[in-house]
């Protein structure tokens, strides 16, 4: 008796395990969603997954709110070509329910898919901003160049040319500064320079990826720039920003540049290159070519002649005077 009741006691505390754990699914504020700032009276929200398919969606302050008591809506498209679908926020009866914690249901053919998920409206990106993550690095435009600071030979006549990487500003500017930090291996760096690279190649498999990049970028970038020390800032001198003395090649480097109003960033990649090349002296022992000029071999015959002449002449003349 008392191990049938066991049993029965067992059974009631695994089903209650699974009871508990099945429907329970736990969401984090905006998980999985966007959100674009249009204006103050109209927000995009944009739904991991579900960009490609039309849905419904609710909102209510009550997370325990009874699902048929919500008033679904459609979602719409985020533009004239109606390319991704999404969930909105553009009326002033709804955007006054994010003065406290709001929570969004989603269906899709009549099936719920997300329930009481939580939206804060006030975490977003905004429109402006959105585009402006597309000027990034052409705020202040710069082109790469390269400077020859050694060029000597040495006293084994080696000579010696070392050529550092220098970065030059496109367009003249006023008040110009800048600070260049060496890239240090952590987390925010290295997603830092992970979504300048995306954002600079620009190829995203959809909107929500592009706008979250964008989002978190803006978010490092402010973080990061926030941190700089205001004595670090240097001013920009004939329009050349040149990498430290010390710098390695291949080292990375955060260019951070200010002037007036404007703010850019440009991510570098040091230069320096050593080249060594043995200079000898050729020496060449100059000889008349005289197999192939036929002057030179006339007059040396005719002098041959003219010397053997006068030796026959002398002999002949010395020979008449010993006979007298």
């Amino acid at each position: 008796m008392k191990k049938s009741k066991l049993k029965i006691l067992l059974m009631v505390v695994i089903i209650g395990i699974f009871t508990i754990g099945m429907p329970m699914v736990a969401y984090g504020t905006n998980e999985n969603t966007v959100i674009v700032k249009q204006s103050d009276n109209e927000y995009l929200i944009y739904l991991k997954g579900y960009l490609n398919k039309e849905f419904q969606f609710a909102f209510s302050n009550n997370k325990e709110a009874d699902v048929a008591t919500l008033a679904f809506v459609n979602s719409a498209v985020d533009s004239a070509q109606g390319i991704n679908n999404i969930a909105y926020v553009n009326d002033n009866a709804t955007i006054a329910l994010f003065a406290n914690k709001t929570y969004m249901w989603v269906k899709v053919d009549g099936e719920l898919k997300i329930s009481g998920l939580e939206i804060d409206i006030k975490d977003n990106i905004t429109k402006t901003e959105l585009e402006d993550t597309r000027t990034i690095s052409k705020i202040i435009p710069i082109k790469l160049e390269q400077e020859q600071i050694v060029n000597k030979t040495d006293e084994n006549g080696t000579k010696i040319t070392e050529t550092v990487g220098v970065a030059k500003l496109v367009n003249e500017l006023n008040n110009g500064k800048y600070q260049l930090i060496a890239r240090k291996s952590t987390t925010d760096n290295d997603n830092f320079f992970a979504l300048a690279e995306l954002l600079e190649k620009n190829q995203f498999t959809d909107k929500y990826t592009e706008i979250k990049a964008s989002k978190e970028f803006l978010e490092l970038a402010e973080n990061l720039l926030s941190i700089l020390r205001d004595e670090e800032w240097k001013t920009i001198e004939n329009n050349t920003i040149k990498q430290p003395a010390d710098a390695q090649n291949g080292e990375q480097y955060i260019l951070w540049l200010v002037a007036d109003n404007d703010v850019d960033v440009h991510f570098l990649t040091s230069l320096r290159k050593y080249d060594e090349e043995v200079v000898k002296e050729e020496v060449r022992t100059k000889l008349p070519h005289t197999y192939d000029n036929n002057t030179i071999l006339i007059i040396f015959a005719i002098v041959v002649v003219a010397i053997v002449a006068v030796s026959i002449r002398i002999a002949v003349l010395k020979k008449k005077e010993m006979s007298k």
